[in-house]
């Protein structure tokens, strides 16, 4: 009689979350498993109660109904890597134009992410010149000759 072994898998329950959210493409699939917890501070940086108590002016708005500028602030916060970010930050540059509050607005989330892949650049390369080497997989044996 065979054993079998539990092994833990992850939540891979699908959510509600927002449809403008990445999903498996990503390093974050915001769409399986409680997204919540992906993210530190997850409840007020992701669309929902957390997030609208912060922004009033999202009450009883439907993450689904966010306004652009409010879906690309969360992008940029929890996903400015994701092809999503990208989408959202092209939409909201041509719709900046001539408009200069959602300029202001969508220059100060472009500096927000600038600031952050700067400082992650940053770090990656003090951790290199302290000597951290990027893991890599081993080296393959040399033949022993027979």
């Amino acid at each position: 009689m065979q054993h079998e072994t539990f092994t833990p898998q992850a939540n891979e329950i699908p959510n509600t979350a927002a449809s403008w959210l990445p999903g498996d493409d990503y390093y974050v699939n915001f769409h399986e498993g409680d997204p919540f917890i992906k993210v530190d501070e997850g409840y007020a940086r992701l669309p929902g109660a957390g997030y609208e108590a912060l922004h009033p002016e999202l009450k009883d708005v439907s993450p689904e109904d966010y306004p652009d500028i409010h879906r690309l602030a969360i992008l940029a916060d929890v996903a400015p890597y994701s092809r999503e970010y990208n989408t959202y930050r092209q939409k909201i540059g041509h719709q900046a134009q001539g408009n200069t509050e959602l300029e202001i607005e969508y220059e100060k989330i472009l500096s927000r992410v600038k600031k952050t892949r700067e400082s992650v650049i940053r770090m990656t390369r003090s951790l290199r010149s302290a000597g951290h080497k990027t893991p890599r997989a081993p080296r393959p044996k040399a033949a022993t000759p027979a």
